[in-house]
């Protein structure tokens, strides 16, 4: 049962998201992409002003390998679920379903289907226009930071960028701290979280302040992909 009242509120946050800026590079083909956190983090953010709660639940899933000659075995994921927005001042609800599909060679399919699926149910969801900044020509063709509301931010605020490289000492303690706070004590644990999220292996302190935010934000936001770290031997 709905009212106009949650469609309302779902409308007032897809006004406020605008756009996304493409922040994802691929390494290999060189191409751009809209990092699921970054969506992830500025939905959060404006539903929680509206008081709409987001849930979701994997309901049926199927996974395989491939095994190739000569080659690493390939990893395959297909999964569907169920999704709510709960108005938390009326109890309403606006459900709906979702699909996704991963393909890996290291392990990660499954974690791959639930993001890009979650990805993909706000981007359909909110008609999320990705890319170039659609307001670009009146900035003199450059693009412009996305608008934000009532001190709502487009990035994680745990780490402060202060240069594009690596981040600072400082920055360091505090992302091992998240980690450890998370529930990932030894090494392996934290290595194997960051592995999954940055799709590689990194130290804390070869990491950017890009690298950093998106890791501090997965915390949050893929608790199943922490969940299979800290149960991690």
């Amino acid at each position: 049962m709905t009212t106009g009242a949650l469609a309302t509120k779902l409308v007032r946050v897809g006004k406020a998201l605008g756009w996304i800026e493409k922040r994802g590079k691929n390494k290999d083909q060189g191409y751009a992409y809209v990092q699921a956190v970054d969506i992830f983090v500025r939905v959060r953010a404006e539903l929680a002003i509206e008081n709409v709660a987001f849930t979701w639940s994997v309901t049926d899933y199927h996974h395989d390998v491939v095994h190739r000659d000569n080659k690493s075995p390939q990893f395959t994921a297909e999964i569907a679920g169920d999704y709510s927005f709960i108005d938390g001042d009326t109890g309403d609800v606006i459900t709906g379903r979702f699909v996704g599909f991963g393909i890996d060679t290291s392990g990660k399919a499954l974690w791959a289907a639930q993001t890009g699926a979650l990805k993909y149910v706000f981007i359909g969801n909110f008609l999320l226009p990705t890319g170039d900044d659609p307001e670009a020509t009146e900035h003199g063709g450059e693009t412009a930071a996305p608008a934000v509301r009532n001190g709502s931010s487009p990035v994680p605020p745990t780490a402060t960028k202060v240069t594009d490289g690596k981040i600072s000492t400082a920055q360091v303690v505090k992302l091992k701290a998240s980690l450890g706070d998370a529930g990932l004590k030894s090494d392996a644990q934290k290595l194997q979280f960051v592995s999954t999220i940055l799709g590689h292996p990194i130290s804390a302190k070869q990491m950017t302040s890009d690298q950093m935010d998106q890791v501090l934000a997965a915390i949050i936001e893929q608790p199943l992909v922490l969940a299979a770290a800290v149960e991690l031997a």
